[in-house]
Order: structure tokens, then sequence, then C-alpha cells
């Protein structure tokens, strides 16, 4: 039976502005150029939901 593994969003986790806040400071703190450019779409992602959820 083969392995069945989930992806793993980021995106899901980043469910507040604390978390977001925190995970920033986790990339930035790392000093990967790359990386933080990564974060900046996956915050953008994030805060995208969490507008769509208080509107609804």
């Amino acid at each position: 039976m083969p392995d069945l593994i989930t992806p793993f969003r980021i995106v899901e986790l980043l469910d507040s502005e604390a978390a977001i806040q925190e995970y920033l400071a986790q990339v930035i703190a790392d000093g990967d150029a790359e990386e933080v450019i990564s974060a900046q779409a996956n915050i953008h992602a994030a805060r995208s939901i969490l507008a769509s959820d208080t509107t609804e």
C-alpha cells in the first residue's frame, strides 16, 4: 500500500496577524533572501484568506 503524504502549506497555519508576524520575523532572522520573497507570497495569500473570512 503506498504511503500518502499530505502536502505542507504554511498558508493554512497563518491564521492570525500574530502568526503572520512571527513567521515573517523568523524568516527574516534566517537571512535567506529567496525565503523572504517566498514568505511575502505566503503572507499575501494568508491575508487574502483572512480578509475573505471576515467579509462572509
